[in-house]
């Protein structure tokens, strides 16, 4: 290690110079010490967050056309389905995004439980419908396997 003096007084700078050659300056200015590296070693700081930002923006990028919202959602047939059936061929379409879906069995007024045990007989909207990205509405009437009828 080598250390140098340029100057005496308040106001003085020394360089201490290592095995590697980077050079540190410290300049004392009434008592305080600031410590300034060589210019290449904030050149390599700012390539690296130059970097960094430009890969971010990049998977962004790219991401963002994978996350975009399909124009329409076309409506499914899914009359004479069986409801979980139906309720998973609706997904297919609509993806994760959360709809107000009804089911309903405007015959007896029964809840439904178990999809399974259930059968579309009406859906709004029709097939080939739009479904509103704006009140993602779909309304599934049912009724069960052995009534002739979907309403009274």
């Amino acid at each position: 290690m080598q250390v140098g003096d340029a100057g005496n007084g308040a106001n003085s700078t020394k360089s201490i110079c290592y095995r590697n050659q980077k050079t540190l300056r410290i300049l004392f200015v009434g008592g305080w010490v600031t410590a300034v590296r060589e210019f290449s070693v904030l050149l390599r700081i700012v390539a690296a967050f130059s970097m960094t930002v430009a890969v971010l923006a990049a998977t962004i990028g790219f991401a963002g056309p994978a996350l975009a919202v399909p124009a329409r959602w076309v409506m499914p047939e899914v009359r004479n389905m069986v409801l979980q059936q139906a309720i998973k061929e609706i997904r297919e379409v609509t993806g994760s995004a959360q709809l107000d879906l009804s089911v309903e069995d405007r015959r007896n007024g029964q809840e439904v439980h178990n999809q399974t045990n259930w059968l579309v007989c009406a859906q709004s909207p029709r097939a080939g419908g739009v479904i509103s990205q704006k009140s993602k509405r779909v309304l599934l009437l049912v009724k069960r396997f052995n009534q002739q009828r979907c309403t009274s």
